[in-house]
């Protein structure tokens, strides 16, 4: 590897961190038992998230602390995961994305499917995100 590659490596690399940063700022990035806490699950299982990730319907994120699930997933208002997701991450799987990437994709940047809004910023309009999803997932170059 050159000295440029190396350099740039080092940004992607500053610049991934940098967005889970922001993310874990703004939404957290959560714990199985802060899921449970978010969602007000009844059973005060700390394998609440655990189990809805099995079911298709939370996605999570590899930390140097372990697995997390970003915040922005749950509905505060309904207190509840938000539905959307589970149709995000079949299409991400569908398409060969990761959950990083899917999670990367919702909150770290605005897109031109959503003239110009970050997917997070319309979770409250799931038909347009996984449109979005849709389109920005299947692109072919």
């Amino acid at each position: 590897m050159t000295a440029e590659h190396s350099t740039q490596m080092a940004r992607a690399l500053r610049s991934t961190e940098n967005a889970w940063r922001e993310m874990e700022a703004e939404f957290g990035l959560l714990t199985d038992a802060e899921v449970a806490a978010a969602v007000s699950d009844e059973s005060g299982s700390t394998q609440f998230a655990s189990h809805e990730r099995a079911a298709g319907r939370l996605l999570a994120v590899e930390r140097p602390e372990g697995l997390r699930y970003p915040g922005f997933q749950v509905d505060p208002s309904r207190r509840v995961i938000r539905p959307v997701i589970e149709e995000l991450l079949t299409i991400a799987r569908a398409t060969g994305r990761s959950e990083a990437s899917l999670a990367l994709w919702i909150a770290a940047a605005p897109t031109g499917y959503l003239d110009g809004a970050r997917p997070v910023d319309r979770l409250d309009d799931p038909a347009a995100v996984v449109e979005a999803a849709s389109q920005a997932f299947n692109v072919v170059w």
